[in-house]
């Protein structure tokens, strides 16, 4: 689920490794989600949110995968790219001036541009790439309003 570089990335290249990749994520789920974890106050067994959270993101990174490979004919797919490091330093920029931003604060600080250094690709290897434009999509507003 981490995978960064090419020779680690969910290909099908290989099919042998990719198949071996996805059963070891497989049996993974199966483990995390058969794990007993006891409750401090009584001796009974539940399913605490980290365990939802593990197969929440696993399954997805797996679908992900699976529908970039196979449907779009991706060569490869690094799912490290999924991960919140790119939306956590967009955030950290943001509030970087006030810690609480309200709305209007928030969208002042995107046109300021405070937000492009962590979304445009300047080098091969960094986590987000993209334009202002994308977020503006994302979050429902017009092309160029931010």
């Amino acid at each position: 689920m981490t995978s960064r570089y090419i020779g680690t990335a969910m290909s099908n290249f290989k099919e042998s490794s990719h198949d071996e990749a996805v059963a070891f994520l497989e049996e993974f789920m199966v483990m995390f989600s058969s794990l007993s974890i006891k409750a401090t106050s009584t001796d009974r067994d539940c399913f605490k949110p980290v365990q939802n959270g593990v197969l929440i993101s696993t399954t997805s990174a797996l679908r992900i995968q699976h529908e970039l490979l196979n449907v779009y004919n991706f060569l490869f797919v690094l799912l490290c790219r999924f991960t919140r490091d790119a939306l956590e330093n967009l955030f950290s920029c943001v509030r970087s001036k006030n810690p609480v931003p309200r709305a209007l604060e928030f969208k002042l600080t995107l046109r300021l541009d405070h937000g492009k250094p962590v979304l445009q690709a300047k080098q091969e290897g960094e986590l987000c790439c993209g334009r202002m434009d994308a977020v503006a999509r994302v979050c429902g507003a017009e092309e160029g309003c931010l």
